[in-house]
């Protein structure tokens, strides 16, 4: 059943964290998989420096550990993580979620409000004739993120994002192409779930005494 949509924008404003329960966050939901703690830590801070999740203006005195982390700036961050483990080059990611931050900021939301219900409510796929080891049914559910981004010889191409169904998602998945092979989609609705959740439950950490 979905919570209450007053209770879950009431969580997502009032959340804020550090830039340490930040990279916390990133690992805990396995966004950072591969990554050491160090080599995370380098690799969010090339992220700010070109203005992800942070546009100049919010850096304030441009101290790691004084910056907030409100819920946009956490998927924001997460769904980067995200892309480069899905291959896509760096600057190809900081330039399609900062150039997009407007509108990809109100899917953050979308994606976890209609995580069940509305657009994202559930589906179910059945197969007709399941071969061993194949279940005769699926169920999907929640919004999933399209950029309609192709890559050629270095160079990418993309529309708008887009925030689609389950049932368009499934679709966009089984569609074939020629000679183009777009990236894959992204679970936003899981994404923003599991950051939601994990970010919720990460304590303060402690930092040591500075010498």
């Amino acid at each position: 059943m979905s919570k209450p949509v007053s209770t879950l924008h009431l969580r997502m404003k009032t959340l804020k964290l550090s830039h340490g329960q930040a990279l916390r966050v990133m690992t805990v939901t396995g966004l950072a998989a591969g990554m050491t703690d160090t080599a995370l830590n380098s690799m969010v801070k090339k992220f700010r420096l070109n203005g992800l999740p942070f546009e100049k203006k919010e850096e304030g005195a441009n101290q790691w550990e004084e910056t907030v982390y409100h819920y946009e700036h956490l998927v924001e961050l997460a769904l980067a993580l995200k892309m480069l483990s899905d291959g896509m080059a760096f600057r190809h990611i900081v330039s399609l979620l900062t150039k997009y931050r407007s509108k990809l900021h109100r899917f953050y939301v979308d994606a976890l409000l209609a995580a069940d219900t509305g657009m994202g409510s559930p589906r179910t796929i059945v197969n007709p004739e399941p071969l061993k080891g194949e279940l005769p049914e699926a169920r999907i559910s929640g919004l999933y993120l399209e950029f309609t981004a192709l890559a050629r010889h270095g160079v990418m191409s993309a529309s708008e994002p887009r925030l689609i169904s389950p049932w368009m998602a499934v679709e966009r998945y089984m569609a074939s192409y020629d000679g183009l092979y777009p990236f894959p989609l992204i679970m936003l609705s899981q994404i923003c779930q599991r950051v939601l959740k994990v970010a919720e439950g990460t304590p303060p950490v402690k930092r040591g005494r500075r010498a």
